[in-house]
């Protein structure tokens, strides 16, 4: 009985190599796809805050070029930054590539509305 034991030990040798052949390029690919979940959180996140800031200052009545500097700033590298003031409202949208290794890119987007502060309410005035 002890010869069997010792010819199945020999041929589970490899056993523990293969499996981690096998294994390991998986849990390559988990800890990568969990980094271009975050990459792209954080840049969905970054384009909504720089939209947001965005639109109050220029609801409050910020010039449109100073507005786009400071969207610009907060927004992910590279984005695309545009800002309009019509009718009473502001809104400031943002346009971003998420790009992982060089492989895949995504795009996020944000669009902040805001009421313009100065703006008359029709049916009101003096």
């Amino acid at each position: 009985m002890r010869r069997s034991r010792g010819r199945n030990r020999r041929r589970e040798r490899g056993a523990y190599t293969a499996e981690l052949a096998v294994a390991l390029p998986s849990l390559l690919f988990v800890f990568a796809a969990g980094l271009l979940g975050i990459a792209t959180a954080d840049a969905q996140l970054r384009c909504d805050d720089a939209t947001r800031a965005g639109a109050r200052a220029l609801a409050r009545g910020e010039v449109a070029a100073a507005v786009t500097a400071v969207t610009r700033e907060a927004a992910p590298r590279g984005a695309e930054v545009t800002v309009r003031r019509e009718a009473g409202v502001a809104e400031v949208r943002c346009r971003a590539r998420v790009r992982f290794a060089g492989l895949h890119t995504f795009q996020v987007s944000a669009r902040s509305v805001a009421a313009v502060e100065d703006a008359e309410i029709p049916g009101e005035g003096a």
